[in-house]
């Protein structure tokens, strides 16, 4: 991995650390030092810190298959997967401080356009990097596949992207916060189900 990219996605699970971490001890001194009564929420610290740990994990396990240098799916555009690792670090980092401002009953102002905004922008990134898995070449694999099953599957895969990227960003334009929240979740599990897919298409031929 490029260690500026590596610095990058450090600095981001750091971020995030750091984030959890003042919300939750800006949360005890309101309720224990100033006796505020705030509505009470045990499994937001958990999920605080369970954003950086998993970050932390990935960040482990990328830098770890970049440096073995295995086929995979983006064996021939190893930036793609980086650049991806860099929106999706600085992305989940925002994530987190926005949690964190939440916990702490500090909604920021105009709250509401900014997550509109955010997931806008993150349909419109996944629609424009949907454009690249299409150009991707099939891994260099020593063991025999087939070739033209994965390039019809990466097609595919550009296709559904593109598609739920352009409905992220109308989602964001129309849907209610709590309707969003939950298109979000189904946007990423489709994405996930497409990688899975692509990765499937490598199989002896």
């Amino acid at each position: 991995m490029n260690r500026h990219v590596k610095f990058v996605l450090l600095t981001a699970v750091l971020a995030s650390l750091v984030f959890a971490l003042a919300a939750i001890g800006w949360r005890i001194h309101m309720v224990q030092n100033l006796g505020l009564e705030l509505r009470p929420r045990p499994l937001a610290p958990f999920i605080l810190l369970a954003v950086p740990a998993v970050l932390a994990v990935i960040l482990w396990r990328s830098d770890r298959l970049l440096a073995e240098h295995r086929p995979s799916v983006f064996d021939e555009n190893p930036r793609h997967l980086q650049a991806s690792l860099i929106f999706i670090f600085v992305f989940t980092a925002l994530c987190t401080a926005w949690m964190g401002l939440l916990y702490v009953a500090a909604r920021p102002p105009e709250g509401e356009l900014l997550i509109r905004l955010t997931v806008g922008l993150m349909g419109l990134s996944v629609a424009i990097r949907a454009n690249l898995l299409a150009k991707l070449s099939p891994p260099a694999l020593d063991r025999p596949f087939n070739r033209d099953a994965w390039s019809r599957a990466a097609l595919r895969a550009g296709w559904g992207s593109a598609c739920i990227g352009l409905v992220l960003i109308a989602a964001a334009a129309v849907l209610p916060l709590k309707p969003l929240f939950f298109a979000c979740l189904a946007g990423s599990a489709a994405l996930i189900l497409l990688s899975l897919a692509l990765r499937r298409a490598v199989r002896p031929g």
